[in-house]
């Protein structure tokens, strides 16, 4: 008879996302050429990959060079979120240009292409307009609030002298920042996004989520070890499962 059937039970530990852990995105634009790229967290080397042109991408991040002026929250889900980051990108990169630019040749193009801090701000004024109404099976029964952060309060002012307005759903305040990078709003401080938690469950009933239904077989419900790759290890005992046939069939 197994240990399940006799009742007993183990203390095991399960991530689960954290209930405190607010979806952002923030801007960082550069000190010195006004090229901007958006984050969830700081920004790393393999974000500069947003800069569609090679030519004009730093070939590594300067956290110097790098300042943040814009951070938003109060994004319902992650693909909200990620629509508006390729929404807002996708305009900046694809701005109306002037008939004086389009007559310039490309070497003397490239000094507009990196000022983005106007078309970005335009871009999000539109994106937080559109978004919400297609697609509001993300709000659910609630109603849109979306916060913005400025590093210069002076940049909101950006739509209205193009003759575009704010949402009202939107809130404004001040983006805190120290040392001109490290950013002390409370709202905005990182943390993470997962909790380790400590749950009793019935023994041998494995509290790992299973990618392949075939492992079950193999490790008759008991709980497993990631050994990364397609290998897993039973907790307990020396046996290595993996998703291959003929390596099961060689250890038996």
């Amino acid at each position: 008879m197994s240990s399940a059937a006799n009742g007993s039970r183990k203390l095991v530990k399960i991530w689960k996302p954290n209930p405190a852990y607010i979806s952002k995105v923030l801007f960082f634009r550069h000190v010195l050429n006004s090229q901007v790229v958006l984050t969830e967290e700081g920004i790393q080397r393999k974000n500069l990959k947003q800069i569609i042109d090679v030519t004009l991408r730093s070939p590594y991040v300067r956290p110097d060079h790098w300042m943040p002026f814009i951070a938003l929250t109060g994004f319902p889900t992650r693909e909200f979120r990620d629509t508006l980051v390729s929404f807002v990108r996708y305009h900046i990169v694809h701005r109306p240009h002037s008939a004086k630019y389009l007559s310039l040749p490309k070497r003397l193009r490239i000094f507009e292409d990196m000022e983005q801090t106007e078309s970005c701000v335009l871009a999000l004024c539109d994106a937080l307009h559109q978004l919400p109404d297609k697609r509001k099976k993300d709000f659910g029964d609630s109603e849109p609030h979306f916060k913005l952060y400025w590093q210069q309060l002076s940049l909101r002012e950006l739509p209205t002298k193009k003759g575009y307005y704010w949402p009202k759903y939107v809130e404004h305040d001040k983006l805190i920042l120290k040392r001109g990078r490290e950013i002390l709003n409370s709202n905005l401080l990182p943390i993470p996004k997962a909790v380790c938690i400590e749950e009793i469950v019935p023994d041998g009933m494995s509290h790992l989520p299973w990618k392949k239904r075939n492992r079950k077989k193999l490790t008759d419900g008991k709980p497993t070890k990631s050994l990364g790759g397609d290998k897993e290890i039973l907790i307990g005992h020396d046996k290595i499962i993996s998703g291959k046939k003929e390596d099961n069939e060689a250890q038996a």
